[in-house]
């Protein structure tokens, strides 16, 4: 025996008896909300939260009731559909994709409010793919509701069945993941529907950060063309996210970027950052050349306030640049190599940036024989450096870091 708490939302299973007395069986159905309340599209305009988690058997059935009684006796069923045209049970249950099963998701379609698909609210099979968890919500509000369920997902999956990989940082939020720094990540662009691209980021209340490079200075990031275009992991103070699948970001829409300057002056976060729009990577037939069409700068902390020279937009500089590496130089620089001179792969125009090498290595004033080629320089500009060298010198002392990363906001 059970109370049914909306007409619309659930139907009550009560007591079925047989010559084989089964015993009493109580079902409560409910529409499947993530579906309606998840659904994204494609570029293929095919629904991105639609994971193909059932598979569907067909009977008879002379009413929505009906077929939910004909579910209720099934521990193996999940949900129903009443196809009311042709007078059938849909019962859907999990698909084995390792089988025969045909995997697809129920029809949804209704008319007048009434929904055609109901799933249980306490089923006897986890739906949940991934080691994810069902979980009942119950109606405290006593609206008449009468509850639901979702699954939890972990992991770093994601879905109604959590059944995908995310298509970005940011979307863990949507699927209730906690904040914190996820390290290596799966994620599927749903433009670039190949491998999976493994990322770094921190997700925030109202913001997660994909991160492209940091660099701490205290690695070589002399490497080849192919370490660049895959992307290299050194520690997790310097890596480098890969020129391939930051196009395949950026031609996703992900193109929002910061850029800092951590500094170490005290027990406090202090920062130069600078905020990008329109931020985009070619692909490999340009050399995955670089273009920006807006920044703003910002400072955090006190420290860097107390000094006249800060460091320099060294993305604005490098607009229309394509990408060099000692092995393959693609820099304005007729006469001589950029990455050569500089040690590191980047962005360099015909000056070789002189005063924009993030990749660089940091300043060290106890290293009498520093190579000043080869170290992080990013002054405001020539003339304000040379007037401000104490200054400038202090700076550099206190750089802790080099971080760039992708900003999604909700």
């Amino acid at each position: 025996m059970a109370i049914c708490r909306s007409p619309v939302l659930c139907v009550i299973l009560l007591t079925t008896l047989s010559t084989t007395v089964r015993g009493a069986r109580e079902c409560i159905f409910m529409t499947h909300r993530p579906y309606r309340s998840t659904v994204s599209t494609t570029s293929s305009g095919q629904p991105s939260s639609w994971e193909n988690n059932f598979s569907k058997d067909i009977s008879r059935g002379r009413s929505q009731i009906d077929c939910a009684v004909q579910c209720g006796l099934s521990d193996a069923c999940l949900g129903v559909r009443w196809a009311v045209e042709k007078k059938e049970c849909h019962l859907y249950r999990l698909c084995n994709n390792n089988s025969d099963d045909v995997c697809e998701e129920p029809d949804l379609g209704g008319n007048s409010g009434t929904p055609r698909f109901l799933m249980k609210v306490r089923p006897k099979i986890n739906p949940c793919r991934n080691n994810g968890s069902w979980e009942v919500e119950v109606d405290a509000g006593g609206g008449g509701g009468g509850g639901g369920g979702r699954c939890s997902c972990r992991d770093g999956w994601v879905g109604t069945w959590c059944g995908r990989r995310p298509s970005s940082c940011g979307e863990l939020k949507r699927y209730r993941y906690p904040n914190g720094f996820y390290s290596l990540l799966s994620i599927q662009l749903p433009r670039h529907p190949g491998p999976i691209i493994q990322v770094r980021c921190d997700l925030l209340d109202f913001q997660a950060y994909t991160f492209i490079f940091k660099n701490r200075g205290t690695t070589s990031k002399n490497l080849s063309w192919t370490e660049y275009v895959d992307g290299f992991y050194q520690d997790e103070m310097n890596f480098w996210f890969g020129l391939e699948n930051m196009h395949k970001f950026t031609d996703s829409g992900h193109n929002y970027v910061y850029l800092e300057y951590v500094f170490t002056y005290d027990w406090n976060y202090n920062a130069d950052i600078y905020k990008y729009s329109g931020f985009k990577i070619g692909d490999a037939s340009s050399s995955y050349s670089v273009s920006v069409e807006g920044s703003e700068f910002s400072l955090v902390g006190e420290y860097n306030k107390t000094s006249r020279a800060r460091f320099r937009d060294c993305i604005r500089f490098i607009n229309g640049t394509r990408f060099s590496t000692v092995d393959k130089d693609n820099d304005d620089n007729r006469l001589q190599s950029c990455a050569s001179i500089r040690q590191t792969g980047w962005w360099f125009k015909s000056v070789c940036n002189l005063s924009c090498n993030l990749l660089g290595l940091t300043y060290k004033v106890t290293d009498l024989n520093f190579n000043q080629d080869s170290h992080i320089g990013a002054v405001l500009s020539g003339s304000e450096a040379m007037n401000n060298y104490p200054g400038l010198t202090e700076l550099k002392k206190h750089l802790g870091a080099v971080v760039m990363y992708f900003v999604e906001f909700w």
